[in-house]
C-alpha cells in the first residue's frame, strides 16, 4: 500500500509540514509534479491527511484522559456522533480490556478540566457504566497535537448540545466556555 516514496514523504512532512513540493522531490529525485500527484493519491486513499498541529505546552493547555466502560457499540457509536465536532476533543478511541472507549481532552486550565470532567463529559452518557479519569501533565510526544480551532463562533450551543451561556459553572466563571460559541473566553 505504501511504497519506500510514499514512507519518505510522509516522513518529511510529519517532520516539517511546510516543506514545499521541489524541496521533497529534490531529496527524492522526482518532480515537484509527481510529488502532488503521490501526495493527492495518499489522500485522496485517505491514507493521510495533511493538517495544522499546536504545540500543547507552548499554549500551556491542560489535558484529561477519560478511560470509559461503555455497554454496548450501539452506545459508543451515539457518544461518537454527539462528540465528534468538539473542539475539546483530541482522541476519541475504542480499546479492548476492562475499558472499550477513550478519550483525550484539552483544556484552557484545571477550572476548565473540571468542567468537562463534571458538566460537559460523556461520563454522563447513557450507556456508561464505568468511567476512570486520569489528568495528564505534560504531552511529551508528539509535541504538536491536531487541535480544532474553530475561528467562526456561533450561538451559545456547544456541539454537543450543551447552552454554555446558561451554564451554572460558565456564568460563575469556573468555565471559559465551548471554544465553539460565541460566548467563549477562552485562547482557542
Amino acid at each position: 500500500m505504501l511504497d519506500e516514496i510514499d514512507k519518505k514523504l510522509i516522513e518529511m512532512l510529519t517532520t516539517n509540514g511546510r516543506r514545499s513540493l521541489s524541496e521533497m522531490g529534490k531529496k527524492l529525485g522526482l518532480s515537484h509534479v509527481a510529488i502532488k500527484k503521490r501526495l493527492d493519491k495518499l489522500c485522496t486513499k485517505n491514507i493521510m491527511k495533511i493538517v495544522s498541529a499546536i504545540n500543547f505546552s507552548r499554549l500551556k493547555l491542560k489535558a484529561v484522559m477519560i478511560l470509559a466502560e461503555v455497554r454496548t457499540s450501539g452506545d459508543i457509536d451515539k457518544i461518537l456522533k454527539k462528540y465528534s465536532s468538539c473542539p475539546r476533543m483530541v482522541l476519541l478511541s475504542t480499546a479492548m480490556g476492562r475499558f472499550n472507549l477513550i478519550a483525550i481532552m484539552v483544556g484552557e486550565n484545571d477550572s476548565t478540566i473540571e468542567s468537562i470532567l463534571t458538566v460537559c463529559s460523556f461520563r454522563r452518557e447513557k450507556g456508561i457504566m464505568k468511567s476512570e479519569v486520569h489528568l495528564i501533565n505534560s504531552i511529551l510526544i508528539p509535541r504538536f497535537i491536531p487541535i480544532k480551532i474553530v475561528a467562526e463562533k456561533r450561538g451559545t450551543i456547544a456541539p454537543c448540545g450543551m447552552d454554555c451561556s446558561n451554564c451554572k459553572r460558565y456564568l460563575q466563571g469556573l468555565c471559559l466556555a465551548c471554544p465553539a460559541t460565541e460566548v467563549y473566553r477562552g485562547i482557542l
